[in-house]
């Protein structure tokens, strides 16, 4: 926003603007109506509460995997589901990212 001060005999007056011209060419140039975005809002919501649910798991189940291995558990078993549950987890963060038509799972 820009504002300067013109002078005037009786008294100082304030101008202020603001450039909005690339929110305009934005939205001109906008490929996706709004109405397309709006619907697909509830099914994105959707997809994060799932991935959410699923990366929230994985970290358990590593969180798990190392209070077995303070306490003396077998390494092996551990290192396992340790990376069991990272490879899940990257895989759940690819289809987040790419959708849900993507390879990634």
């Amino acid at each position: 926003m820009n504002a300067r001060p013109l002078n005037n005999p009786i008294g100082g007056l304030l101008v202020s603007h603001e450039d909005i011209s690339g929110i305009l060419r934005a939205g001109r140039n906008r490929t996706v109506p709004r109405s397309v975005l709006t619907e697909n809002l509830p099914h994105d919501a959707d997809q994060i509460a799932d991935s959410h649910e699923q990366l929230g798991q994985n970290l358990t189940a590593i969180s798990l995997a190392a209070v077995a291995l303070r306490k003396g558990g077998n390494v092996g078993d551990a290192v396992n589901l340790i990376g069991l549950a990272v490879e899940e987890a990257h895989l759940e963060l690819t289809k987040l990212r790419c959708g849900p038509d993507s390879d990634a799972g």
